[in-house]
């Protein structure tokens, strides 16, 4: 599937806008309108969450190397994006798969410990979780709300971008490397969101 001529309208102003942002970063309305462009070129639910998975996917992908470097041998990120990919296969039933989901949350996120360093690996094993969330129920978008910020969602319902953009970047915003963030949005604008429509 290629890119619709309104798709790549809005890929087009969110580049213009990373590219000028001093934090380098795509905000929240303008995802969630990418979102609602890819979802609605999909044609039902489950191509809709297929996508978005897809996407979310290919963040914590990119980010993985970082989770490695903390915990060389524990696969969980991993092991939740097999996770989405059965979901969306219908192999795993959705009460299994928020159980499975919720204990490597737990266990990722409640029950280690972090130097200060390392928490961008936590943000690579919440942005695997949330994956498995948009494979259950896609990315819940309320219009009323069309203007909240990733700053004002409470933290357990920060979604999967935004986590690799904080890791890749080395912390939540106002304690990140601009220039870093940038480079994170650019790829997924001009790399993730194509071939993850191209593998549709």
């Amino acid at each position: 599937m290629s890119p619709s001529l309104e798709l790549r309208s809005l890929i087009d102003q969110a580049k213009a806008e990373v590219k000028v942002s001093p934090d380098g970063e795509l905000r929240l309305p303008q995802r969630e309108a990418l979102w609602t462009v890819i979802a609605s070129s999909a044609g039902d639910d489950l191509s809709a969450r297929t996508l978005l998975t897809a996407l979310d996917a290919a963040c914590v992908r990119q980010v993985m190397n970082i989770w490695w470097r903390v915990f060389p041998h524990d696969d969980g990120p991993s092991r939740m994006l097999d996770l989405a990919r059965a979901v969306l296969a219908g192999a795993v039933p959705e009460a299994q798969a928020r159980r499975i989901r919720d204990d490597f949350y737990v266990d990722a996120v409640d029950d280690r410990e972090y130097r200060p360093e390392d928490y961008p690996a936590m943000d690579v094993a919440q942005a695997a979780t949330r994956t498995v969330a948009t494979a259950l129920v896609g990315k819940p978008y309320d219009a009323e709300e069309a203007d909240l910020q990733d700053a004002d969602e409470d933290p357990e319902d920060l979604e999967t971008s935004y986590l690799a953009a904080c890791a890749y970047s080395g912390g939540p915003l106002g304690r990140h490397d601009p220039a870093a963030r940038r480079d994170f949005w650019l790829w997924y604008l001009e790399t993730a969101i194509p071939e993850a429509l191209r593998a549709a």
